[in-house]
């Protein structure tokens, strides 16, 4: 899923923050409001256009759902990660160290 939020990341540069981090808020958006421009960008890549538009009828219907779970997949997986490194293992029952940490 990270590769396809990349691509979606590289064809919508326009829709970026000053810190250069894409703007899912603005882009659902303007896909809720099926903003031609958007649109339009998204049906230009081939990536994106088979992973967000389904063929109904003979037509491409935009899949807004599918978006939607993509911004916020990658919002989640990006702070799904924590700073604190576990350690599992035998301990002394009176100190706060670990066994091997004496040798």
């Amino acid at each position: 899923m990270s590769n396809l939020y990349e691509r979606l990341q590289k064809t919508l540069h326009a829709y970026t923050t000053a810190e250069g981090e894409l703007n899912s808020y603005e882009v659902e958006d303007k896909a809720r409001q099926a903003d031609p421009a958007l649109i339009q960008l998204l049906l230009g890549e081939e990536e994106l256009k088979k992973a967000l538009f389904k063929a109904v009828g003979g037509a491409l219907v935009f899949d807004y759902e599918r978006l939607h779970a993509l911004l916020h997949m990658q919002v989640l997986m990006d702070k799904s990660y924590t700073a604190f490194e576990n350690k599992i293992g035998l301990t002394y029952k009176t100190a706060k160290r670990f066994v091997l940490d004496d040798q």
